[in-house]
């Protein structure tokens, strides 16, 4: 077992990155003998930090975003995410409830929000064309039908 320079953690043989802060090991650094210890420092180590490496340092491992809670959040749906979350918003009542509390930013994922955004518009338009179409329907297709129902 390798000990990091960066931490001071224990770096299991053959990893390429420190598990607990990222950093690379150094080439030059001694083997420590593993004895048991699972604690996550040596004394003879001071912590540099908690803070993972930026994208341009050295140790640098692009594992670590998908540990990072906010990256969750822009997380690409699948195809399966994407039907059962239409498939839930189709319902009557509890599909309109849903898109609203998901397009509010209630949905963990930004994609799921602004899926309910969209049928949240497309919902309030084909709602005010229903209302357009029995408005015309009421005004010219009633008369039209008395007239009809009267003369027989």
């Amino acid at each position: 077992m390798y000990v990091c320079t960066a931490c001071g953690s224990g770096i299991p043989e053959g990893r390429r990155f420190c598990p607990a802060c990222g950093a690379m090991p150094d080439p030059n650094a001694e083997y420590v003998e593993d004895t048991g210890y699972t604690g996550g420092f040596v004394p003879d180590y001071a912590p540099a930090s908690n803070t993972p490496p930026k994208q341009n340092q050295v140790g640098y491992d692009p594992a670590y975003n998908y540990q990072n809670p906010e990256k969750s959040r822009e997380r690409v749906m699948g195809t399966g995410e994407f039907f059962l979350s239409l498939l839930l918003m189709f319902l009557p009542g509890i599909g309109l409830l849903v898109q609203i509390i998901w397009a509010c930013g209630g949905a963990r994922n930004k994609n799921r929000v602004h899926l309910a955004r969209g049928f949240f518009i497309l919902t309030i338009i084909w709602c005010i064309l229903l209302l357009i179409g029995l408005y015309f329907a009421s005004v010219y297709l009633l008369p039209l039908i008395d007239a009809m129902a009267g003369g027989m």
